[in-house]
């Protein structure tokens, strides 16, 4: 009897686990009429059972109750190992969170919930942002007033009374009569607090000489020249032949140089310096277990693949990601006179961009990556721009 049922268990909170976001409860559905369909009566007591054992709804092929509130499986959220998609996030990854406090840090999944929705969804897009959730979806934002352009009195009032500063609200209120592109939304990420004291690389066999040796070198040296390198440098070679294993770097702006000169020297390999009559400069070293660090972990076979591998930006502190992001403009970044607060990055990778922009929010700064509308001149590849805010320390 489904009615006995319901009195005998009205007590019991169903939906009270917390099923995605918040602890929601729900209580059971009543039942009015004079009769009561079969399939109804199998689903009540189908959630008297699942209250009884402590499950969620979505365990026993029902949702209605639960607060169903998530990405769409292509929006990406940035984890240690880099910008993944909701569809493959792992319970063993790291993901970036900001609590109340605005404090940022990073956690592993409790669990991860995935069903079929047919229903509405909330774009919220901008310059830095591109999200795509579920109404009932809570997102941690505040309200962008220099951007804001009444068009009534009425619509004034209803603005101004919104909360300043950072707050939770669900996605749905930022459809309320609102354009989404006054809706600045939080884009945060920890750096790790100790960082790395040194990077190794590997090294290797070789034919008819000596192996390779092991180079340990400290962290800052590295990411000067990792910075340098992904930028303005590639691999040669790779067989038998005079080009065999060679790594090189190039750069032709006179007040750029002398600083190259000093990333080189203190390295442990000996780079050669060649100097052409039009002023620009190459430095280039043949070392296989280099060649093939660099290939293996960054990517350095082309310039549209290159990388920055998921183990260096997990472990880089806010001050060491800072430091590669230096190196990596003053090769391919650039300021306008039109926006001097606004430093821009350009690569063919898209990989890359996606990786500068995490190492500039990692280094506490604001961050952004768009398609260019022109493509390289020389191969016609798509050319991504990374835009980093350096006059903000509280990304947004």
């Amino acid at each position: 009897d489904v009615r006995r049922a319901i009195r005998r268990y009205e007590g019991w909170a169903i939906g009270s686990n917390a099923v995605h976001n918040d602890c929601e409860e729900w209580k059971l559905m009543e039942f009015r009429g004079a009769n009561v369909s079969q399939e109804d009566s199998r689903r009540a007591l189908l959630l008297i059972v699942a209250a009884g054992c402590n499950l969620p709804e979505y365990m026993i092929a029902d949702g209605s109750n639960s607060n169903l509130a998530c990405y769409a499986e292509g929006t990406e959220v940035l984890t240690k190992r880099g910008w993944v998609p909701h569809g493959i996030v792992q319970t063993d990854d790291e993901v970036a969170c900001v609590g109340e406090d605005g404090r940022s840090t990073w956690a592993r999944p409790e669990a991860i919930h995935v069903f079929d929705y047919t229903g509405p969804m909330v774009h919220v897009g901008g310059k830095h942002h591109d999200i795509l959730v579920t109404p009932n979806h809570r997102m941690r934002v505040r309200y962008n007033r220099r951007q804001f352009k009444p068009r009534s009195g009425r619509e004034q009032f209803q603005f101004m009374r919104r909360p300043e500063g950072w707050h939770f609200v669900e996605a749905a209120a930022l459809l309320d009569g609102f354009d989404c592109r006054r809706v600045e939304v939080a884009q945060h990420a920890a750096g790790a607090e100790i960082g790395l004291e040194s990077i190794t690389v590997p090294g290797c066999e070789r034919k008819t000489r000596r192996p390779c040796p092991e180079m340990t070198i400290k962290t800052e040296d590295m990411l000067k020249f990792l910075g340098l390198w992904l930028s303005e440098g590639g691999t040669n070679g790779g067989s038998s032949g005079r080009v065999a294993y060679t790594v090189y770097v190039g750069q032709k702006t006179p007040d750029k140089i002398p600083i190259f000169d000093a990333v080189f020297e203190a390295l442990p390999w000996n780079f050669y310096r060649y100097a052409d009559p039009t002023g620009s400069v190459r430095w280039s070293v043949s070392n296989k277990a280099l060649f093939h660090w660099l290939r293996t972990e960054f990517g350095g076979e082309r310039s549209r693949f290159k990388r920055i591998p998921s183990w260096l930006l997990a472990n880089l502190s806010p001050d060491q990601c800072s430091v590669l992001l230096r190196y990596l403009v003053l090769g391919d970044g650039y300021w306008t006179k039109q926006q001097p607060w606004c430093m821009q990055y350009r690569t063919t990778s898209r990989r890359l961009a996606d990786d500068v922009q995490a190492l500039a929010i990692r280094a506490g700064l604001a961050a952004s990556v768009v398609e260019s509308s022109s493509r390289t001149t020389t191969t016609d590849l798509p050319v991504w721009v990374v835009y980093i805010r350096i006059d903000r320390t509280e990304p947004a």
